[in-house]
């Protein structure tokens, strides 16, 4: 007769709070040519709201603060092409998110 593999599944780098619980903000176009939006979805919580980029070598390429918490438009159009994190907090919360350059 046929036999049934069992094999457990594995997820890494991702907590399940993050996997169920909706996104803080959206990011668009990814991949991108260089102008990108970043639109945040809980802004009435929000009060401060500071953006880091790294890039693929984990070298700090462009801090900013968002004095336009709900819709920002930032140009990367000058940037080598490339795979960048883009870490940003809102107030306590902290999410990260890898963005495509191309």
């Amino acid at each position: 007769g046929a036999q049934t593999l069992s094999i457990p599944a594995v997820v890494t780098g991702t907590k399940e709070s993050e996997m169920t619980r909706p996104g803080t903000f959206k990011l668009y176009p990814n991949p991108t040519t260089g102008q990108i939006t970043l639109e945040l979805l809980e802004t009435k919580l929000t009060t401060r709201v500071n953006i880091i980029f790294y890039n693929a070598y984990g070298q700090k390429v462009m801090e900013m603060e968002l004095d336009q918490p709900d819709r920002n438009e930032i140009d990367l159009s000058n940037w080598p092409k490339g795979i960048y994190l883009i870490h940003v907090m809102l107030d306590e919360k902290m999410e990260n998110r890898k963005i495509i350059l191309h």
